[in-house]
């Protein structure tokens, strides 16, 4: 009875209730091979119960339904994830399910069963060639789908592009730097390298992002921009980003950044991150004050740039699922009114920074349309690379933003002719 109760709580509970100390699968491993030993007696209520048609009948098909479950399940999730479709409910999941169970009955009495009575493939030497040449055919296809890259071509020109926004990611700023490569003589910039007029952008993978929009137009207004990026790093000093997202070395870096903006004097520094992930720990708060007293204290101006929406989907799949069947695009998206909501309590933090050293830029208006959806796409391209990260496009949308409310902030410092 324990071994059978323990089983049905393994798949009532959510497994990171119980499994998070432990393998996954050891608790419901332990749990069966208690069970098994039992109920090899043969007697008692377990024993009696597993001994009943409809459960025998199960464990007959138990290998076919193994094999069988899985393709049916990876299916649903394509359906889901390529047509942005509801087919994550439940009685969609039983429709599946039922599914698996046909085709593992199918599987049994069609191919298992005929094989083990000798009835097909009945000799050693036929049984050895049918699986041979199975598994060449299975290899074959797969090499030949690996060395043709999918084979792209079965799709339409519009559908590639819009999945090949994954490929973008950063473009070439993706750079996750140690604080090492602070110490470095010539930092990783864009820009004119000779500009008198020089900024830092500081953040995690949203700011090695928005560097790909902003590159051509640091060289227009002749504003150096070094680089100073580490992925799932807030540009926050004291963060606790150990326990977040166990980054070790993140603490050091955002110091010794701090450090290289005091020595170097910048002009101007550009916080830029995914605010939405950080904003509700503990510590974000008295990070997010310690570091902008710093930065004041360093008489430095400040530009804020509120976080890029998550969109919840893979945006660069989901728009080429779209297209390829059909389906219209112009509602992907988050309404600005939601995400105006979830950064509501970083707003507030913001409104209590006085004196005119800070901006604070949103850059979602480039990528809202007349009905106040943060869109997905706009104008043929895709603007994400993937659920949050800003493509080539987006980036190149956005970046007008930030520029605009830099320049008049180093002109009022007197940093920038």
């Amino acid at each position: 009875p324990i071994g059978l109760l323990g089983i049905l709580l393994c798949a009532a509970v959510p497994q990171p209730l119980w499994g998070r100390w432990l393998p996954p699968g050891l608790i419901p491993c332990l749990c069966t091979a208690a069970l098994l030993l039992t109920t090899g007696a043969g007697t008692g209520f377990v024993s009696g119960l597993l001994r009943l048609k409809p459960l025998v009948g199960v464990g007959k098909i138990s290998y076919s339904l193994y094999l069988w479950h899985w393709p049916v399940l990876a299916f649903l999730k394509h359906l889901e994830t390529d047509l942005q479709l509801e087919v994550a409910g439940t009685h969609y999941r039983i429709l599946a399910l039922l599914f698996s169970f046909a085709m593992a009955v199918g599987s049994y009495l069609l191919i298992e069963q005929p094989i083990r009575k000798k009835e097909l493939l009945a000799t050693s030497r036929a049984l050895v060639g049918a699986v041979s040449g199975v598994a060449l055919a299975c290899l074959t296809v797969s090499c030949a789908l690996i060395g043709f890259h999918g084979m792209p071509g079965r799709f339409d020109g519009e559908v590639l592009k819009y999945a090949g926004a994954a490929e973008q990611d950063a473009g070439r700023f993706v750079r996750t730097m140690k604080a090492a490569d602070l110490l470095s003589q010539e930092l990783y910039a864009c820009g004119p390298k000779d500009a008198d007029t020089t900024c830092l952008v500081w953040g995690d993978s949203h700011a090695m992002c928005l560097l790909t929009g902003l590159e051509a137009l640091a060289d227009r207004h002749a504003v150096r921009l070094d680089q100073a990026t580490r992925y799932a790093t807030a540009p926050l000093l004291n963060f606790d980003h150990l326990a977040i997202w166990r980054n070790d070395g993140a603490s050091e870096f955002c110091e010794k950044t701090l450090q290289l903006i005091e020595k170097r004097r910048y002009d101007c520094v550009l916080l830029v991150a995914a605010w939405e992930s950080y904003l509700n720990w503990p510590s974000f708060q008295p990070s997010l004050q310690a570091t902008l007293d710093r930065l004041h204290q360093y008489q430095v101006p400040v530009v804020f740039v509120l976080p890029i929406p998550d969109q919840g989907v893979d945006v660069p799949m989901v728009l080429a699922g779209s297209v390829r069947w059909g389906r219209a695009i112009d509602g992907i998206g988050v309404t600005a009114s939601d995400r105006q909501m979830r950064i509501q309590p970083l707003l507030q933090l913001l409104k209590q920074q006085t004196g005119d050293r800070i901006a604070v830029v949103d850059p979602v208006s480039a990528l809202t349309d007349n009905s106040g959806v943060i869109r997905a796409a706009l104008n043929g391209e895709s603007l994400y690379s993937d659920h949050q990260h800003l493509s080539w496009a987006g980036s190149r949308r956005v970046a007008p933003i930030i520029m605009d409310q830099l320049l008049p902030l180093i002109r009022k410092s007197g940093s920038y002719m």
